[in-house]
């Protein structure tokens, strides 16, 4: 589900410099300045994160996720705390019809129960629109439907 190759301390810096084809410099401290308030008093971890440590741990995050299907949950650099996920392997966390392919939860999903606050992915607003230019939608199975 969450899967990531750390970085060495000077791919890290090269890639804050400008490297690897990122600009986090003009969008992290140009256009939105992340080392300044609100940023920093709303986001707290990121105070220091464009002037990195050497040696200094760079974890990934991650939590109200529901894993159905999955393996594994993480690897890499990955953070992923057990009591914030649910591992849904083999049980339905409340599709409504998920042999269809609509992965809309119901409002009774059990998944609201298991972890507080978790907020439905909004499918109904996802996916193509038809308008002057899409006129008509295609009409394509969905895959897990073909099967």
């Amino acid at each position: 589900a969450f899967g990531s190759v750390p970085w060495n301390d000077s791919r890290w810096l090269a890639t804050i410099n400008g490297g690897n084809n990122c600009f986090w410099q003009d969008k992290l401290l140009k256009e939105v300045d992340i080392t300044q308030p609100p940023y920093t008093t709303h986001y707290p971890a990121l105070v220091g994160f464009m002037s990195p440590k050497p040696g200094q741990m760079r974890a990934n995050r991650a939590v109200r996720n529901v894993l159905v299907r999955c393996v594994s949950v993480s690897s890499g650099n990955w953070q992923v705390p057990d009591a914030v996920h649910w591992m849904a392997a083999a049980a339905d966390p409340g599709f409504v019809d998920a042999a269809a392919g609509d992965f809309r939860l119901r409002a009774d999903a059990p998944v609201f129960a298991r972890l507080p606050g978790f907020v439905a992915i909004p499918f109904e607003q996802m996916g193509l629109v038809q308008d002057a230019l899409r006129p008509v939608l295609p009409e394509l199975p969905h895959p897990v439907a073909a099967r």
